[in-house]
């Protein structure tokens, strides 16, 4: 499968993150999110969320443990401690 433009994954992981998506848009993210492709993208934004992590930007608890849930579940992969 192509990789996914980046940009739009990024688009729907800030909107997730926000907790400010579509039906549509939730359902598309976590379409992503269990394609293999994308896991490395995926990461990355994980990663730059978990080191700009202040005040202005926050996921809410449920948005968290929703997307870590599919995350490991769907695809199976490691959790990477910092």
């Amino acid at each position: 499968r192509k990789i996914m433009d980046e940009s739009h994954l990024e688009f729907l992981f800030k909107c997730y993150v926000d907790n400010h998506f579509t039906k549509q848009e939730e359902g598309e993210f976590m379409t992503l999110l269990a394609q293999p492709c994308n896991q490395l993208a995926v990461q990355k934004l994980i990663d730059m969320l978990i080191e700009n992590t202040g005040s202005e930007m926050q996921m809410t608890d449920e948005a968290t443990t929703d997307m870590l849930q599919k995350i490991l579940h769907d695809n199976n992969w490691k959790a990477r401690l910092k």
